[in-house]
């Protein structure tokens, strides 16, 4: 006798088979996601503390004024010297800016490199974690939260 077609049995075990590496890849991809999150806020903390610091080292060592602009429309922030741009940077893509307490989105830096006034600069990452940076006035420190 010549059996045509699948068991019952047989089918059952090869869909369970075909679900669990399913639901592993799954894991595993959520496991990447979050993984590749952490990786990109954290480079995204210390690129904004660098565009801060390189900024005000880039005014002192010229003796210029210059601006930070923050867009939160972009997620870009630029500086801009006698309104020639001279740095840029752009946060990783799903990530935005929320809030930043500076007057006009511009952060001012005098020709010693110091910043006129304090700031706070908040943004939210892919898994909608805010992430929190303070610019202090007077130590010209810049702290991530």
């Amino acid at each position: 006798m010549i059996k045509k077609g699948f068991t019952l049995i047989e089918t059952l075990m090869v869909m369970s088979i075909i679900g669990i590496l399913i639901s592993y890849g799954i894991f595993k991809h959520n496991y990447f996601v979050k993984l590749q999150n952490g990786v990109d806020y954290k480079f995204c903390n210390n690129s904004i503390v660098n565009i801060i610091n390189n900024s005000k080292q880039y005014c002192r060592e010229n003796n210029i004024t210059g601006s930070l602009k923050f867009n939160k429309g972009s997620g870009t922030i630029v500086l801009s010297c006698s309104g020639i741009p001279i740095y840029r940077y752009s946060i990783p893509s799903n990530f935005r800016f929320t809030y930043i307490n500076a007057y006009d989105s511009i952060i001012l830096i005098d020709n010693l490199g110091f910043t006129t006034s304090a700031c706070t600069i908040k943004y939210l990452d892919r898994m909608e974690e805010e992430h929190v940076l303070s610019l202090c006035v007077g130590t010209a420190h810049v702290q991530i939260k």
